[in-house]
């Protein structure tokens, strides 16, 4: 699958609110596979604090539930019940009243005073600093990935330096 390299971003989390409001973690195995050499621990750690922020268990209603039923009796497995990991009835970023949440609202959990963000500028690339006993230097960059998993460039450039 490719994607288009110049698709707008209309929003601040906008690559979060598509996909009809479904989460799930990646695999482990799709960094291996990319080539990522990034530490899983402080991956799983973002995943947890992420979850608190905009991850909410789905209500199932009649039709997910005969769905899910019907995968069941058709032999479909594994079933792992409500997980964000495998086969599964993943999170929604939906809460309970049905207010969509992104990657915008993490910026709720954290102090903002810090960003800024310039609109219209296309992102080349993204340096991430780290402060991680784990990493093996202070800055590293994305690195370059194949076109078949290039995610479109955002049209906002976020900085989060002090």
């Amino acid at each position: 699958m490719t994607y288009c390299r110049r698709w707008p971003s209309q929003e601040t989390g906008d690559n979060s609110t598509i996909n009809a409001g479904f989460y799930s973690r990646a695999d482990q195995e799709f960094y291996h596979k990319l080539g990522v050499n990034w530490d899983l621990r402080v991956v799983n750690k973002s995943y947890e604090w992420v979850e608190k922020a905009v991850v909410f268990r789905p209500e199932l209603r009649n039709w997910q539930s005969s769905v899910r039923d019907g995968l069941l009796e058709a032999g479909v497995d594994p079933y792992n019940g409500f997980s964000l990991v495998g086969t599964k009835i993943g999170g929604s970023t939906f809460d309970g009243s049905g207010r969509r949440h992104s990657a915008a609202d993490l910026l709720n959990y954290e102090n903002p005073v810090n960003i800024k963000v310039a609109v219209y500028a296309s992102v080349e690339r993204i340096l991430l600093a780290s402060s991680s006993p784990y990493s093996g230097s202070k800055q590293s960059a994305m690195k370059q990935l194949p076109m078949s998993y290039l995610l479109p460039p955002l049209l906002a450039l976020f900085s989060f330096g002090t």
